[in-house]
């Protein structure tokens, strides 16, 4: 096997592996801790929910697997919690049998989960998730509801989640990504009325001084975990502040996508057989995730190569 595609790959999965503990993520694990502390004190059939949104790469997905981490206990192969990835254009039937795939992961198989009324498949995967002493079900990616009509969602899935509440063993909680994921608690305000307030991941806002503290603690411990993975020899990165203004400004505020943009600028710093990040490494990785459309912001970068910044 080719010898730096076996570095970079390397490289790749620790720089995946870093996990920052922070306060969004601390919202996150208290929104789950309230509801499961509810199921477990509370009287049967008053399970809550919460809504946890944010645009794509704000950290919800991780905050999530990070919190369910938290329940797993000594000796259990699955923390008891269901965290199911919803695909794409999924209607209620299909929502069901992805948590019906997620059970089965764990090993538990029904082979009758295909047949019958919606309503024999809703209350198959309640009793499942009951025997299976399930403490909180997850469903991510739930903007990817297909509603059957424009203005159902309060209807269908709302009046659904709604239902798996009062007759279901556990809270559910929803992730996912805009408007389309508000829908089924804006369009119920029954399902509204049992959910927590909704843990909302925004962008960060540059000229918003909590935010920029937010920012600049979160990357002095993300660094502090990249050092000690010693791949590059230089991570002073935030001693300048035209480079974190310019890495701010290209991620749009949203954390993740700075991530990948330092992990795509360690990709071209190893193809270039260095152990020094450059800016034109960081210039480089912008414009070849600009291409993909996965970036559409500004190359504030290519501005600072221009202007002959250096890291130090």
């Amino acid at each position: 096997m080719n010898e730096l595609a076996v570095c970079k790959a390397r490289a790749l999965r620790q720089l995946r592996e870093i996990f920052v503990n922070n306060p969004r993520t601390d919202r996150v694990c208290t929104a789950i801790d309230d509801l499961i502390a509810r199921k477990q004190v509370g009287v049967p059939g008053d399970h809550g929910s919460v809504l946890i949104v944010g645009p794509s790469h704000s950290g919800k997905s991780r905050s999530i697997s990070y919190a369910i981490r938290r329940y797993s206990s000594e000796g259990a192969e699955h923390p008891p919690i269901l965290h199911v990835t919803l695909p794409e254009d999924v209607n209620r039937k299909s929502l069901i049998l992805a948590m019906f795939d997620a059970a089965e992961d764990r090993g538990y198989f029904r082979g009758d989960r295909l047949s019958g009324t919606h309503h024999d498949l809703q209350t198959r995967i309640l009793r499942l998730l009951k025997h299976a002493g399930i403490l909180a079900v997850v469903l991510d990616e739930c903007h990817h509801i297909r509603y059957e009509k424009k203005n159902d969602a309060g209807h269908t899935v709302g009046e659904m989640i709604k239902r798996f509440l009062i007759e279901g063993p556990c809270p559910i909680i929803l992730a996912g990504v805009g408007n389309d994921a508000k829908k089924p608690y804006t369009e119920n305000q029954q399902l509204m009325n049992r959910s927590l307030p909704f843990v909302e991941l925004d962008p960060l806002d540059w000229e918003v001084s909590a935010d920029r503290d937010f920012y600049q603690d979160f990357f002095v411990s993300y660094l502090k975990q990249v050092h000690a993975l010693n791949l590059t020899g230089n991570l002073a990165l935030l001693q300048s502040e035209e480079f974190a203004e310019a890495l701010f400004s290209a991620c749009g505020g949203i954390i993740g996508v700075a991530i990948i943009l330092f992990q795509n600028a360690v990709m071209r710093m190893i193809e270039d057989g260095r152990r020094d990040l450059s800016l034109l490494d960081f210039s480089r990785a912008h414009s070849a995730l600009a291409v993909t459309d996965d970036l559409d912001t500004e190359n504030k970068f290519r501005e600072l190569v221009d202007g002959g910044l250096e890291f130090a």
